[in-house]
């Protein structure tokens, strides 16, 4: 887990209105006493935990604003996870790049 990752996608779990910025979840914070795969696993089960809200909300108020700020939230945390995503496939892929090795010349 690198800080970049976990800065870039703190920027998408970070909302500013204009006078305060307001985190969804610190996930520079959790990182300290947790493994990249918990913060997986806590940001995949807050977005599930927002999509069961979301159905609860349509069957109870369409005209509510609160549907708006659950599915803003929902794309946030999607968002964080993709970035989180792209950067452990980068990794892999340079790992499984094949090494090159110097040769010694005769």
């Amino acid at each position: 887990m690198t800080k970049d990752m976990i800065a870039e996608a703190q920027k998408y779990l970070t909302v500013n209105n204009g006078q305060h910025k307001r985190n969804i979840i610190d996930l520079a914070g959790l990182s300290k006493n947790h493994s990249l795969e918990e913060l997986i696993v806590l940001l995949k089960t807050l977005y599930a935990e927002k999509k069961t809200r979301l159905k609860q909300l349509l069957e109870m108020d369409t005209t509510t604003t609160e549907i708006d700020r659950n599915i803003a939230g929902m794309f946030r945390i999607h968002l964080a996870l993709r970035t989180i995503q792209n950067y452990l496939e980068e990794d892999d892929a340079y790992e499984q790049q094949p090494k090159q090795t110097a040769t010694a010349g005769g």
